[in-house]
Order: structure tokens, then sequence, then C-alpha cells
């Protein structure tokens, strides 16, 4: 409890010397963006769970989207710079979207959430589809695993931002806690069935080209060696779970 109340503190302190040295109309610095995030996501964030109604009062978060706006991505130098920064903008859209109103529950809601909404990131505008496709050619589906759409079957939302320093680690820990969280997928080991997320199904290209390939890929996380064996040896069939589009946290 203490130590996220001064992680708290850190993060509004470290926001406020960041205003008082970059102009109000610029976000040219990375770094503004990610404290601002930083300290939002920690706030309101716990255990995946979102609290939108205070999330949609909180300033700073404002102030973070505001920038975002301004902000040009071509400055990013490292891929992991440029994936951790599109990993984070997706998220924190996603977040906007459901404070102004806009959620994947219904088909029609779908089709605004991931396609028609468009957001103003430096001198162009991307839908939520776009970001992804960006993210995708990264050709690394761990980050499949830390994009988050406001959805339950989706991953949990960290309560802190990716950072590039620390990306890769970051990547493994999302993706073994997706796929060891029974909510998402479920390993029957005496029936040998997988009941895995849409996530899979969806993006199966990234992992392969059969079933098998993406239950060796699971094998490589899952913390039962026994059923990581026989994932990894593809002793599984699998079927996969409907995908539950209701929002990850307290509704407005």
């Amino acid at each position: 409890m203490f130590r996220n109340y001064y992680k708290l503190l850190i993060n509004v302190v470290c926001v406020i010397c960041l205003l008082s040295f970059f102009p109000a109309s610029s976000a040219k610095d990375v770094r503004l963006l990610n404290t601002l995030l930083d300290s939002v996501l920690n706030a309101h964030v716990k255990d995946g769970y979102v609290d939108y109604p205070r999330l949609k009062k909180n300033s700073r978060f404002q102030k973070y989207l505001t920038l975002l706006e301004s902000f040009d991505p071509s400055v990013l130098e490292t891929k992991d710079h440029q994936a951790a920064f599109w990993i984070n903008t997706y998220n924190s859209l996603a977040l906007k979207m459901v404070i102004n109103g806009t959620t994947p529950v219904n088909a029609v809601g779908r089709m605004k959430f991931y396609r028609t909404t468009e957001h103003k990131i430096g001198n162009r505008k991307y839908d939520l589809n776009s970001i992804k496709s960006i993210l995708e050619a990264f050709e690394d589906p761990r980050i499949l695993f830390a994009i988050v759409d406001a959805s339950y079957a989706a991953p949990v939302l960290k309560n802190e931002i990716y950072r590039a320093l620390t990306i890769s680690q970051e990547l493994d820990d999302a993706v073994f806690a997706f796929v060891n969280d029974n909510r998402k997928n479920r390993f029957l080991p005496n029936l040998r069935i997988a009941k895995l997320s849409k996530i899979f199904e969806r993006n199966q290209s990234m992992f392969g080209q059969e079933d098998t390939d993406i239950l060796r890929w699971i094998g490589q996380y899952h913390e039962n060696e026994d059923v990581a064996d026989d994932l990894m040896d593809g002793r599984f069939k699998v079927d996969y779970l409907d995908y539950e589009y209701s929002i990850n946290g307290r509704p407005l």
C-alpha cells in the first residue's frame, strides 16, 4: 500500500517538474508522455481493473492525450522505443475511447472502437487497427499480449507503462501472465484439450500455419512443466473460447 502511494507521489512530482521544463504546447520528449501516463495507470488501474469514472476526471490523462496529438513518433530512434511507444499509445487510446463513451461491447461499437474513430498523433490520424498493424510489423507475437482493447478477454492491463529499456522482459512477463490466466486460457491435461483465447486464432499467422505451431509457442510460457512438454509436442486438441467484450473495469 505504502509502496504504491510513494510511487504515485514520485510520479506526480516528476510530472510537475517535466511540465515546468517543457512548453505546454509541445511534446518533443517521450519522457513527458511516459511520466504522465505512468502516473495515470498507477492511480486508476489495479490488477487489470480500471476505474473509468475516476480516470475520466484525471487532468493528467487529459494532458497526456493533448500532448500525444502533437508528438512526432519519427523522433524515436530504436525499435524498442518505437514498440514501447505504440503499445502505450494503443492502450491509452482504448482507455480514451471508453471514457468518451465508445466501447466494443456490440457490433456497432466495435466498428467505431477499432476502425472508424481516428486519433491524431503528430501529423497523422490513426485508428486502433492501424496502430495494431504498426505493431504487427515488428513481427514479435509477444506484443499481442501487451495491447489491451479494454475488454474482459484482453490481456490484463498493467498499472504502469511499457519501457524501452526493459521491454523484452516485460513482453515475456505479459505472455506468461496471459497464458497462465485461466480466465483467458484453459488447459485440460486429462482430456488433452487446450481452450485458447481468440487472440491466438485471430493472429494465427504470427505463430505458424498449424495449431501445433501455436501450441509449441504457448508451451514456452506454461508454468506447469508436464503441460508445457505436452504442448510442445502438440498433444493437445485446440478449441477456441468466445471473446468476451464486456469492459475491464468500473463502468461510467
